[in-house]
């Protein structure tokens, strides 16, 4: 999800010939407030997420938690930091505390404000509707590392316990983002600048999915 999301970033930046600087592995920012920036992310069923980064750990020998993942999934699931309530941990700022439910609020709160959340189960329309909203035109939407299509089905009760236990506060929160975005029908999802409000500073932009954190930010000369 998040790659797939630069590959249109980089075409922008291309075809609009635009500067968005693109990083990864960022947080939202506690010097940028969700109040102050456009944020916007890309949220998975945790389940699918975790089980879907253990699966590409457990074939990639190159995987930095290739070494975890070839033990067991549980023994993954316990020792690897980035399927243990990581969205909480992003949404929030705190990356490096345990989840509690403080933090949790904190995330719930920060989500709420962020410019738009793209749904990783509707993504190719979400990036379209973007796209739209900006005057940028684009066809057909790339699917990059599409491979690992692991979905509930994919996943034994056994395993999906296992990540539950670890993933208890991003559980909550993804079933809040579920329960309001259905029943304000995605109202809450902010209206995002059009192009011409492009002189004004780009959103800062997060999206999450792999355990992929991208910032972007439109830089002017």
């Amino acid at each position: 999800g998040g790659m797939t999301f630069q590959n249109v970033i980089k075409r922008i930046n291309i075809e609009k010939k635009e500067k968005i600087y693109v990083g990864a592995h960022n947080p939202v920012s506690i010097f940028c407030s969700t109040e102050e920036k456009g944020y916007i992310t890309i949220f998975r069923d945790p389940i699918e997420r975790a089980y879907s980064f253990y699966t590409l750990n457990l074939a990639g020998k190159k995987q930095i938690y290739h070494y975890l993942a070839k033990k067991s999934l549980s023994y993954f699931i316990k020792f690897c930091p980035e399927v243990q309530n990581a969205y909480c941990q992003y949404y929030s700022g705190y990356i490096d505390k345990d989840v509690s439910e403080p933090i949790y609020e904190i995330a719930l709160k920060n989500l709420k404000e962020f410019k738009r959340i793209f749904d990783f189960n509707n993504l190719s329309q979400d990036i379209k509707n973007f796209c739209e909203d900006i005057d940028f035109k684009i066809n057909q939407i790339p699917h990059i590392n599409a491979y690992n299509k692991i979905t509930k089905k994919n996943i034994n009760s056994n395993d999906r316990k296992i990540i539950e236990f670890y993933n208890y506060f991003d559980l909550k929160l993804y079933n809040e983002f579920k329960n309001f975005s259905q029943t304000t029908n995605n109202s809450h999802i902010k209206p995002f600048r059009n192009a011409s409000d492009w002189p004004y500073e780009w959103p800062r932009f997060t999206s999450f999915c792999y355990f992929t954190i991208v910032i972007l930010q439109r830089v002017y000369e």
